[in-house]
């Protein structure tokens, strides 16, 4: 379930977008109206998904997060606040990103993998399944 459809500029120049309305009913960020989320996915009122992203079964975004366009998260994953993910990057299911931590573009963290508070991966960096990198 969605709220109204308008614009919003997730750094490229306005796109149609609309509000994600979380499974508690409260409203939640910004998904760019390309993006796929799912109904069960949380997140917050100040993040957003960029265009063509997609999150998985019970995903979540803190706040002031942002999934850069074409990015992917797996089930049951989860950014922490003001966390990034650059364009074509991608989460497995079970993953997670501390807060204020970043994926640069084209970046992949395979299942059950963990980038710890204030971490960073480069561009085009990858980690595999149950990988840990900085501090939890």
């Amino acid at each position: 379930m969605t709220t109204a459809a308008t614009t919003y500029d997730f750094g490229a120049g306005p796109i149609p977008a609309h509000r994600h309305c979380n499974p508690d009913g409260s409203e939640g960020g910004w998904v760019a109206n390309t993006a796929q989320v799912r109904a069960t996915c949380t997140i917050a009122y100040t993040a957003g998904v960029g265009n063509g992203s997609s999150m998985g079964e019970g995903s979540s975004m803190g706040a002031d997060s942002r999934m850069g366009a074409y990015s992917s998260m797996g089930n049951g994953s989860s950014m922490g606040d003001r966390s990034s993910m650059g364009a074509y990057s991608s989460m497995g299911n079970g993953s997670s990103m501390g807060n204020r931590s970043s994926m640069g573009n084209g970046s992949s963290m395979g299942e059950g993998s963990r980038v710890g508070a204030d971490s960073r991966m480069g561009d085009d960096s990858s980690m595999g399944d149950d990988s840990s990198m900085g501090d939890d």
